[in-house]
């Protein structure tokens, strides 16, 4: 068939949701009908990015070869940077692109020293996809107010949005459970809690064997999400407390690159 569509755009959700991916895969069909020579994903609205985020370029790219049609992001926030480059998968969607304009390294590097003490961040809520956004928004202007960079700012909103997915789909909570969450920036980074009442479940003991190659062959689109918390902070802590409550806790220091 002979190519009749030099390109066609088509915006990346921001919100995950079933509705939405369906109508983007949808989209995305149509364009692939088309026939075109390029399909560009318009990712300037993503406020965060989560392994969704990633699984759903992953099929994009994948669908986008088998019909041999070129694929490119377009206007990608610095956190989708990051996240592409902590995920060993620049060489897949950002090729070509100016290195200085697309810096993937963390955005808690040249962080100031922190002078004044800071009042800790405390939050309860329910494990509902809408209450997790919810208290992102609520997080957010907490990194802004301990002055934190936007660029910094952006990797813990997504590693905070991560991790409460995945309790909220892994740990079976039952109905009235809540997710406690306390955050609060130190001398060296930043910290983070979460304690949750789910099923036991120790991220530090799974050997991530992550490879960037396989996973695009295989479409991988699980375990995305822990190698992806686990690449953007330094260290990783877990404690099951009074068999009954999971502890999570992770830091991110002002050097790490």
């Amino acid at each position: 068939m002979n190519k009749c569509v030099q390109a066609g755009v088509l915006a990346v959700p921001v919100e995950l949701e079933t509705g939405a991916v369906e109508g983007f895969y949808r989209e995305f069909d149509l364009l692939l009908d088309g026939s075109p020579e390029l399909i560009e994903l318009d990712c300037s609205n993503l406020e965060h990015v989560t392994s969704s985020h990633i699984n759903l370029l992953w099929e994009a790219l994948s669908l986008s070869r088998e019909a041999s049609v070129r694929l490119r992001l377009t206007s990608p926030p610095g956190v989708l940077i990051r996240v592409l480059k902590a995920l060993d998968l620049e060489e897949f969607f950002l090729t070509g692109r100016d290195d200085d304009e697309y810096d993937g390294s963390s955005g808690c590097v040249g962080v100031p020293e922190l002078t004044d003490p800071v009042e800790q961040f405390e939050i309860s809520f329910s494990p509902d996809t809408d209450e997790i956004s919810r208290m992102r928004s609520d997080f957010k202007d907490y990194l802004r107010q301990v002055g934190l960079p936007d660029k910094c700012a952006l990797e813990l909103q997504s590693v905070f949005y991560e991790t409460s997915a995945n309790i909220a789909e892994h740990a079976q909570l039952a109905d009235g459970d809540r997710i406690e969450f306390s955050a609060r920036r130190t001398e060296t980074g930043f910290w983070m809690r979460f304690v949750d009442p789910g099923r036991p479940f120790d991220p530090t003991s799974v050997s991530l064997d992550y490879m960037p190659e396989a996973a695009a062959v295989n479409r991988r689109r699980r375990g995305l999400g822990l190698v992806m918390i686990k690449r953007m902070t330094n260290d990783i802590k877990y404690e099951r407390r009074d068999n009954r409550y999971n502890v999570l806790i992770l830091t991110k220091t002002r050097n790490q690159r």
